[in-house]
């Protein structure tokens, strides 16, 4: 998974939900805890690095801008191991 298709999962999970809940994640909690949510599922070596640090968002989405720009830059065309079902939600 490269960095934009993180961006593009995080906020699709966000703002729509998925094929488990139906309703918009953001009725149900943060943007923050949702990206630091599926940077576990994808990158776990990451969110262990950053949890509990400056950019750790879960608790206060007004740090997840910097969260997202620290990981682009970390990122660099990375292939991420994708737990996630962003691929079958593009079919």
């Amino acid at each position: 998974m490269t960095h934009d298709q993180f961006v593009i999962h995080v906020f699709r999970l966000w703002d729509h939900g998925d094929s488990k809940n139906f309703a918009p994640a953001k009725k149900i909690r943060s943007y923050g805890q949702i990206l630091m949510n599926e940077l576990y599922n994808t990158w776990p070596e990451k969110y262990n690095q950053i949890k509990n640090t400056e950019y750790d968002c879960f608790y206060d989405d007004n740090v997840a801008g910097a969260t997202m720009e620290m990981l682009k830059k970390k990122w660099e065309n990375k292939q991420t191991q994708d737990n996630t079902t962003f691929l079958n939600e593009q079919k």
